[in-house]
Parts: structure tokens; sequence; C-alpha cells
């Protein structure tokens, strides 16, 4: 079945890319106007949403470049990764970061 999917560019700080919509359409659902409405709807929040990560994750990355102990950090976890050992940020055990907020998405009746 065909499916709209608006995720955020891929960047280190988003990893494979976040996933801002997910939807299956069929060639009927387009039929209805107020179908298609709200789906223009929800893809202009989930473009929002989108632009809004990428807009965070540049601004900390930048942040991140700018300071000379974040950057020796950033090296030095890189290269400890190159070798073989994983950060305790990143090993499979610690806190999840937290996540940006989910899509204002709402369900209507076609």
């Amino acid at each position: 079945m065909p499916q709209i999917l608006v995720t955020a560019d891929p960047a280190d700080d988003l990893g494979e890319g976040v996933v801002m919509l997910r939807e299956r359409v069929t060639a009927e659902d387009m039929e209805s106007e107020h179908f298609a409405a709200q789906l223009i709807e929800r893809l202009a929040w989930a473009v929002s949403d989108a632009s809004e990560a990428e807009r965070v994750a540049n601004s900390h990355r930048q942040r991140r470049r700018a300071d000379p102990t974040l950057r020796a950090a950033d090296a030095t976890e890189e290269a400890a990764e190159s070798a073989g050992y994983v950060s305790e940020s990143t090993a499979p055990d610690s806190e999840p970061e937290p996540q940006l907020a989910p899509p204002r998405l709402r369900r209507v009746a076609p």
C-alpha cells in the first residue's frame, strides 16, 4: 500500500533521520475532499516539526564545534569508538536521551 513519509534530514545528532509522519494512503482516500484537506494539515505539521528538529540539531552541532572542551570530548569519544569502545552515553543500558515532541496528529473520520 502506498505511504507518505516525512523525515528530518539524517544528521549525526538525529541518527538515521527522525520520522515525523508515516501514513498509508489509497487512491480512494484522495477522492474525499475532507480526507485530502486533513492530510494536507497533517503534512504541514510534520514538515514544520521536521524543520524544527533539523534547526535544533544544527544549533546543537554549532555549539559543540564552538566550545573547545566539547570539541576535545567529541574527538576523544570518536577515538574510543574507532578503537571499539562504547561511551557510557551510548551504552545499551544507559538512559536514552529525551526525544523531540511527537508531531501533533489527530485521527479524523474520512
